[in-house]
């Protein structure tokens, strides 16, 4: 079946299940353990395969990593492991690895995860064409499907199926019909439990916790200044202000346009600290009201005028120093 294009009624349908997926991919209720586990069976028999003989649930993704590694490590030396372990769980054993894992910040490959409550989007778009575009997709997606209306990621082996719960919290916020994970002073994803992994975020761009947590006037500058993904960077900047950065003991002031044309020229060696002259130029967005940015320029950059010269030919320089706020 070719699909040539789109009714007007089946464009309609598309905000339907745009908010129907959504909700189901940010949704921090407890999962339906039951469910989940009903629809996972039938995923393994669409596959042709027998059930898990043994479901192990874990509160969010490191937990359930700290669960495999268990099982595959063992599986090193006995690779019927996972089955001895699936028919007599010697659970103690692998909590007592687990809780070793977590003291010691332990790091190791992530497993394979399937689709959870996660991948909302890419079941969006197969239920969509199923539904309103009666486009034959197969039964087989279904069972996969809805598994993750009732639980995050899970993993699936030959007998033993480990699944994940959902987050406790989720923060976005939305522009121009995107959704992004954001959340100020705390973490946009908050898994359950004192342990629970926690993802920190700032307009869709993950950050450290620290910058995220700090209070925007208790932000370091200098600290600020270190960060080495010019993403994170900008939106630490953008947390702090730019006409705060303007005003700081740091700022010197070597041009002044900003009530007439929105220009500021800034020398902020101080800050920097490997130079004697490090010019900046703070200037207001023409299209974006209240969007403000303060941009690294050339040291040869005296004025004004010559920045935004030197703004206009730079296009294919590889120039770091961008702040966006």
């Amino acid at each position: 079946m070719k699909l040539e294009g789109l009714t007007e009624e089946q464009e309609k349908k598309m905000p339907e299940y745009v908010e129907k997926w959504v909700s189901i991919g940010n949704s921090t209720d407890p999962c339906d353990r039951e469910k989940a586990e009903h629809w996972v069976n039938e995923s393994y028999k669409i596959a042709g395969l027998e059930p898990p003989k043994l479901f192990i649930w874990a509160n969010d993704p490191i937990e359930s990593t700290y669960q495999i590694n268990f099982i595959e490590g063992k599986e090193k030396n006995d690779k019927d492991y996972d089955l001895k372990f699936a028919k007599e769980p010697q659970l103690e054993l692998m909590n007592e690895f687990v809780d070793k894992c977590y003291k010691e910040k332990a790091k190791f490959y992530v497993p394979s995860f399937i689709y959870g409550c996660h991948d909302a989007h890419y079941f969006a778009f197969y239920e969509y064409a199923t539904e309103v575009l009666n486009i034959d997709l197969s039964d087989k997606i279904l069972p996969v499907l809805n598994v993750s209306h009732n639980c995050g990621w899970w993993s699936a082996y030959e007998h033993i199926c480990f699944m994940q719960e959902k987050p406790e919290e989720v923060h976005v916020i939305e522009d121009h019909n995107t959704y992004m994970l954001h959340a100020e002073l705390g973490p946009a994803i908050k898994y359950r439990g004192k342990r629970g992994a926690r993802s920190y975020s700032l307009w869709d761009v993950e950050v450290p916790q620290w910058v995220a947590e700090t209070p925007y006037e208790k932000l370091d500058l200098k600290k600020i200044m270190k960060i080495e993904n010019i993403d994170v960077r900008a939106l630490a900047f953008k947390r702090y202000g730019a006409e705060r950065l303007a005003s700081s003991e740091h700022a010197k002031v070597i041009e002044d346009k900003w009530d007439v044309d929105g220009y500021k020229l800034l020398d902020l060696h101080s800050l920097i600290g490997d130079s004697e002259y490090a010019p900046y130029l703070l200037m207001k967005n023409p299209s974006v009201k209240g969007l403000i940015h303060c941009e690294g320029l050339d040291p040869e950059v005296k004025t004004i005028d010559e920045a935004i010269k030197w703004s206009e030919l730079r296009e294919n320089e590889d120039y770091e120093k961008v702040i966006h706020t």
